[in-house]
């Protein structure tokens, strides 16, 4: 629908096991002009490291070539600083300088981080619309950029993926206790439009 009726849309994808629930993405929207599609966060690693998101989008959706010329990698060859403004700038060029996304869909990890932005973390304090770098990651490895949190937030739709009984308990907290905190970064999650949680059984377990 937003290709129809602005010829383009820009989507950023989460990394880790976010990969594999996205893995039938490509069959069910099949081949399309105009996907742009960029990392909320990625690891700075080489492209052959098993650790690399941009290395895991393109092996999962290998059988679908036209799906992963969409993928607008980072340059892992730069500092980090220089690696996150590099990244930056290509979400500007071909986004905008207000870095306003269609669609971000994130993922969760048992402690509550979403993008690289852990519990707690300076970097949630952040204002810059755009890309941070982070060389302390308390899941490795530690150099990593990400959207932060205003330009995660700048997203018209936002869709949240938890699946799992590791992260039920940030569920319960999210929807049962009302947190809203930086002890848990997803609670500070808001598309502009929309903002959707997709739980499955055991992740929804402390709402039933």
């Amino acid at each position: 629908e937003t290709i129809a009726t602005k010829g383009s849309c820009n989507i950023a994808v989460s990394g880790s096991s976010m990969v594999q629930l996205l893995a039938s993405f490509p069959s069910v929207i099949g081949p399309v002009t105009g996907l742009h599609i960029f990392y909320c966060d990625e690891r700075k690693v080489p492209f052959d490291d098993p650790q690399s998101t941009h290395a895991l989008y393109c092996d999962t959706w290998k059988d679908h070539p036209w799906i992963v010329e969409s993928l607008v990698p980072i340059d892992p060859s730069l500092n980090p600083s220089a690696c996150a403004q590099d990244y930056e700038n290509k979400l500007v060029s071909m986004v905008g300088k207000n870095c306003v996304l269609d669609i971000c869909v994130l993922g969760i990890g048992p402690d509550g981080h979403t993008c690289s932005l852990f519990p707690n973390h300076p970097l949630l304090k952040e204002d810059k619309v755009g890309v941070l770098y982070i060389c302390d990651s308390p899941k490795p490895p530690p150099e990593r950029v990400t959207m932060s949190l205003p330009c995660v937030n700048g997203a018209s739709h936002i869709m949240i993926l938890v699946a799992g009984k590791t992260k039920a308990p940030v569920v319960g907290r999210v929807f049962k206790d009302k947190e809203v905190t930086p002890e848990l970064p997803i609670s500070l999650v808001a598309g502009t439009v929309s903002t959707t949680w997709f739980l499955d059984s055991e992740a929804s377990s402390p709402l039933l």
